[in-house]
Parts: structure tokens; sequence; C-alpha cells
């Protein structure tokens, strides 16, 4: 063992070799493999590549009827659709033959058809753009009715009302104009008070609508004269102030706009409320119809009363 020529060593070999020996004897591989074995593996082999081959031929076969079966398939998924359809019917059946018994099912059939024959006529006459539609047409048609009584350049000019830009346009012979464009004053007034009351007509027009029916203006009549209360210390002495020259004409479109105001409310019968907070005196917008007149709100009066608040 390694070069060595010892006895220890040759007796120690010769007890691994004994033990590798019985080993292999119980192992069985001195036994041989008998020649049949091999012929059988080689048939089996040869059985399993044949039937491989035949079920391949049997997956391509297959595969070539189902994708000349479409019309089959078709006709499968009629039948099985009609199958579906004859079990609903015959549910159906069965559950108005049990409701049939019943009066109050009855009823509310009756009136649960009626609801679904109601909502859908609501909604066939629900459409949004053609509604939004009529209704800027019956606001245009309300606010072109106020117009020639207030003080704007083309009273018969129609407008309307563009809510994408949320501002009006005027529809002139030659051109179209947005308000941005037209000047004066008096014309954006009476372009917006047209408009504004034009919208409240139309929200009154309609079943349960959300809007708020009131408004309030402030100082519509700015636009023609200023305010002649000039503020100043409670300690000074108080100085004489000079009424302003108003002219016949700015007093004539203010109190124009008071009687549109007041006539809308009158048309309204009660439906509409319209707050003026104005410095105008009650010799411009007095003796309207519609058009109730307070105390000024000086010196402690005031909308809401004081008092009110004290009792709270």
């Amino acid at each position: 063992m390694c070069g060595s020529h010892t006895d220890s060593a040759k007796r120690k070999l010769a007890v691994l070799s004994e033990r590798l020996r019985e080993v292999e004897a119980e192992a069985g591989v001195d036994k041989e493999v008998p020649a049949a074995f091999d012929r059988e593996l080689q048939r089996v082999t040869e059985e399993v590549g044949q039937t491989t081959e035949r079920l391949r031929s049997v997956q391509i076969r297959k595969r070539a009827l189902a994708g000349r079966s479409d019309e089959a398939r078709q006709r499968q998924f009629a039948a099985q659709r009609a199958e579906r359809f004859v079990g609903n019917l015959e549910s159906a059946l069965d559950l108005h033959r049990r409701l049939g018994s019943d009066s109050e099912f009855v009823d509310e059939v009756v009136r649960l058809k009626e609801l679904v024959r109601q909502l859908e006529a609501e909604l066939r006459e629900q459409d949004v753009e053609a509604r939004k539609r009529r209704a800027l047409h019956a606001i245009s048609n309300n606010a072109g009715r106020l117009l020639p009584h207030l003080d704007v350049e083309s009273p018969n000019d129609p407008i309307s009302l563009e809510i994408n830009d949320l501002t009006i346009k005027v529809r002139g012979t030659e051109r179209d104009d947005y308000l941005s464009e037209i000047g004066s004053g008096s014309n954006w007034l009476s372009y917006h008070l047209a408009v504004l009351l034009a919208l409240h007509q139309f929200f009154l027009s309609q079943r349960r609508g959300p809007v708020p029916a009131f408004l309030v203006l402030d100082q519509p009549s700015q636009v023609y004269f200023p305010k002649r209360i000039v503020a100043r210390p409670e300690d000074e002495e108080v100085e004489e102030v000079e009424e302003p020259q108003l002219r016949d004409e700015d007093v004539d479109a203010v109190r124009q706009a008071f009687e549109v105001m007041g006539r809308v409310a009158l048309d309204a019968k009660g439906g509409l409320q319209l707050i003026v907070l104005d410095h105008a005196s009650r010799d411009v917008w007095g003796d309207i119809d519609g058009v109730v007149g307070l105390p000024e709100w000086r010196n402690g009066v005031k909308l809401v009363p004081m008092a009110w608040l004290d009792e709270a």
C-alpha cells in the first residue's frame, strides 16, 4: 500500500477487498442482466413511439376538424342560448302564476310597470343637450322682452347667454359682439339686469326648481350718478353737501330699470323677491308699481333690526 511491502498493509488490503466483494455480492453486481430485458426495453420503446405518433396524428385531425366546425359551434351556441331563454321563460311564467294568486303582488307589479313607463318617457325627453338649448333659448327670449324697456343702444338686437364663457353675446345685423366688446356702463347694466331677471323667470317656470327665488342687486344706479352722502368724522362740523345735478335722461334710465324690476316682481305673483340696495333718492324710484321703499339703514336702522339679535 503506497509502495509499502509490509505484511500489515497487505492484510488490511485483503480485508478491504473481501468487504468489497461482499457488498458487490449483496447488490447483485456480479449478476448478469438477461438479454431478454434489452429486447423487451426496445419493444416497449418502439410501441411508445408508435403510440405517440398516432396521438399526434389524432391531434392534427382534431384541430383540422375544429377549424372547419365554426358553423357547428355557432349552432351549438344558439341551441344553448335558446335553452337558457326557455329556462328563463319557464321561471318567469312560474313566478307569474305564483304572483297571480296574490292581489298585493299584482297591484305592485302594475304600479312598477307604470313607474317604468313614466321613467322611460322622461328619459326619452331628457336629452341633456336639447334641454339645455331650449332653456338658453327661453332665457334669451325672456331677456329680449325686457331690453326694449331699458337704457340700451340696440334694444331690438337678439342676445344669447353663452354659458361656456359666462358672458352675453349680442347678435347684430352685421356682426356678433360679446359684452366685453360693447362700451357704455348703461349697456352693461341693462344687459346684466335683463339676463338676471330672465334667468329667474325661467327658474320660476320649472317644477321643483332648486334656485332660491330672490335676487339682491347692489347700487344699479351708480352707473348714472354717484353717491351723494359724504362720510366725515362725528366730531367735525356738518358741512352742507351740495346735491349733484341729475340729468333728466339719467333719472329716466334709472327709473326704467326700477320699472322693469317692479313689473317682473309683480308678474311673479309673490314668487320672486328683489332686494335693491341703492343710494338713489325716492324721487327717482318712488311711485312705481311693485317697488316698496324701506327706511334708510343709518343710525342703528338696519336690514336686520338689532332687537332681533337681542332677543336671540
